[in-house]
């Protein structure tokens, strides 16, 4: 009996004394789910510095407090404009449309902004992995292939470990190659390329307007402003309504700081749209000769056409794509033609999804063998190209 209860008690103690732990993130998951890898989002481990919002909704350029700072620059005159100058002219019989255009080009020019900021450039996906071996002592000659009698030069990316598409560039700052690269811009925190230059040109272009009006309807109301009681001797001067009229000023200012800057840039992007080449071009001198003169007058006019009509394309990236361990290993999804092995032909025009073994020296060569005879069709994009 003694023998028993001592037993019992012990029992007792060790039971009461036990921590009871929480459960393992083994436990927390589906019992079908325990054998397989972890999932995640895209964006998650995103190799470039873009920023998300949104889980992945919504791609930003790595500039975040440059997008801040613009609409600061933006909203704070907008809002002195409307609320202390708009006033002063309709009390002194000024027409209720200068602030009902100021309301209409604002809204403009914030949706071109946001569309320019928070959109994909346009940026060519990566190829995750490795080298192979032999590869990792030397630099990928650039692929030469002539399309349409025309040479096309194919840089290889040692970044993004693939071949690029005409007219793209890496990016330093956001660390990625985008198609048709044309810089990156600080005020909106992102690089210009083929998916947001369209916004890019509308945002500098209504943003000079849009300066402009301010400018005029600022100098307007100073101009029919009452001026401030002074003594009989002096006659009153503009000087003394602009004293007076302070915030009315602050907005003259930064209205004609804004359009010393927007006006020249919308006009230099005005003469590039024309002339189909990008800043990055421009500045590199590739655009020499860049089309004949007995065509000029219809490639000017094919260019607008292509660049307001021609709907955006599609973007190559997904960052809310579901991920696996098992995908990551395996250098990720391949998305582009462009973007294949180093050791694979640059237009291959499928890549597999499956796990690709390292090539031995006997099977695999040094350089990519040559395009295969089902080469894609290229030609809108090298029509896109500068002319020689």
């Amino acid at each position: 009996m003694r023998a028993a209860l001592g037993d019992a008690m012990e029992t007792s103690e060790a039971g009461g004394g036990a921590r009871e732990e929480p459960p393992s993130r083994e436990a927390m998951l589906p019992s079908d789910a325990l054998g397989s890898s972890l999932l995640m989002r895209r964006y998650q481990v995103w190799p470039g510095n873009n920023n998300f919002l949104c889980q992945g909704r919504v791609m930003m350029g790595p500039g975040r407090w440059s997008c801040v700072g613009t609409l600061s620059i933006i909203l704070l005159p907008s809002a002195v404009f409307l609320c202390y100058t708009c006033p002063i002219l309709l009390a002194n019989g000024g027409s209720p449309l200068v602030p009902a255009l100021a309301l209409f080009l604002l809204a403009q020019v914030l949706y071109c902004f946001i569309r320019t900021c928070a959109c994909d450039p346009g940026i060519v996906p990566r190829r995750g992995g490795h080298l192979d071996a032999r590869c990792r002592t030397r630099r990928q000659a650039d692929q030469g292939v002539v399309m349409n009698g025309r040479v096309v030069t194919l840089k290889f990316c040692s970044t993004c470990n693939i071949y690029r598409p005409p007219r793209a560039s890496h990016c330093k700052i956001c660390d990625n190659c985008v198609e048709r690269f044309d810089h990156h811009c600080p005020w909106v925190g992102n690089c210009i390329g083929k998916r947001n230059y369209r916004w890019f040109l509308f945002f500098t272009f209504l943003s000079a307007l849009y300066g402009l009006l301010l400018i005029l309807g600022s100098a307007a109301a100073l101009r029919i402003a009452p001026s401030p009681p002074l003594p009989d001797p002096p006659p009153p001067s503009p000087w003394d309504a602009a004293s007076f009229h302070g915030p009315t000023v602050f907005v003259l200012v930064i209205s004609s700081l804004s359009l010393l800057f927007t006006a020249p840039l919308s006009a230099y992007h005005l003469f590039l749209a024309s002339a189909n080449v990008t800043t990055s071009e421009h500045m590199k001198g590739i655009s020499a000769a860049w089309r004949d003169d007995d065509e000029s007058e219809h490639m000017c006019l094919s260019n607008w056409q292509s660049l307001l009509c021609t709907p955006a394309p599609p973007s190559l990236v997904q960052p809310r794509e579901t991920l696996s361990t098992d995908a990551l290993e395996e250098g990720g999804s391949p998305l582009l033609p462009f973007a294949a092995n180093p050791l694979e032909t640059p237009f291959s025009p499928h890549l597999s999804p499956q796990r690709r073994t390292e090539p031995q020296a006997s099977e695999a060569p040094l350089h990519p063998s040559p395009p295969p005879q089902d080469t894609p069709d290229l030609a809108p994009e090298l029509a896109r190209l500068p002319r020689r």
